[in-house]
């Protein structure tokens, strides 16, 4: 199976050096690698052409942004699924594909852990193995370099480039509202730098505007089905830590009447 690794990248040479050696470097070879530059004044492209394992396919010009980047470079791609790594994103290490194309691999969607660098911190950021309809909507993104979209499903339903930050969690909330099959595999798969990401903190007022813009979009009766299906997940979650605090408590308990018992014995 061929996968289509899609690097955007802008001005960004330090990051692009990061991710190129990670791609190349990988262990599995049967990828193709799609480099979208958007016109970058820093040496990028003369150190792409330094590469010993050169893109499959890659262009140097002006672009409408990250998604409209992202949109040019997956047109492009040949592989049944496509992964967007950007520049200063890196594969978590030589085998992630090798690992990734163990599995049978027969979700619309695949996705797997991720590292998250962010303020000085890293943190192995463990996705959930199933994706109830709520995830999307009232809990969390998945990191889109942690996954593996086909590639034909992408190209006929592309990023809105009208979101300039949410327009990936748009994408997977359309798809979760089209039944799209989400399937994960239990491999650590990047490690994304949020340091300096259009999500950071420097971008949050146009991050709420566009979470807001993606609820008022959200369609009628889904509000109240996602809010149920998230409140019956968490009063489980609230019986089950309940459950086992009575369990510990019944266990300290029968140890110290086997430890009076024992006592009382001795004396």
């Amino acid at each position: 199976m061929k996968v289509s690794i899609v690097t955007i990248t802008y001005n960004n040479l330090r990051g692009f050096q990061q991710t190129a050696q990670s791609v190349v470097s990988q262990s599995e070879q049967s990828f193709e690698w799609i480099v979208i530059d958007g016109g970058s004044t820093d040496g990028t492209s003369d150190y792409i052409k330094s590469l010993s394992r050169h893109p499959d396919y890659w262009v140097s010009e002006p672009d409408g942004g990250i998604y409209d980047a992202l949109n040019k470079g997956i047109s492009h791609a040949t592989g049944q699924y496509v992964c967007c790594m950007n520049a200063g994103d890196i594969f978590y290490d030589s085998d992630v594909l090798s690992e990734v194309l163990k599995h049978d691999l027969w979700g619309d969607i695949v996705y797997g852990n991720w590292t998250l660098l962010e303020k000085g911190k890293r943190i192995n950021v463990q996705a959930p193995t199933e994706m109830p309809l709520y995830y999307f909507f009232f809990e969390h993104n998945l990191c889109h370099q942690a996954m593996f979209v086909k590639t034909t499903l992408m190209q006929n339903s592309p990023f809105d480039t009208s979101y300039k930050i949410c327009a990936d969690w748009k994408k997977w909330q359309d798809f979760m509202l089209q039944h799209r099959v989400f399937q994960y595999v239990d491999v650590r798969i990047c490690v994304h730098d949020n340091r300096d990401g259009i999500s950071s903190d420097v971008n949050s007022k146009q991050f709420v505007l566009e979470l807001e813009r993606m609820l008022s979009e959200m369609p009628k009766g889904l509000k109240l089905i996602s809010a149920l299906e998230k409140s019956e997940k968490d009063m489980l979650r609230k019986k089950n830590t309940k459950h086992l605090r009575q369990v510990r408590i019944l266990a300290v308990i029968s140890i110290l009447l086997l430890f009076c018992l024992i006592l009382s014995i001795c004396i």
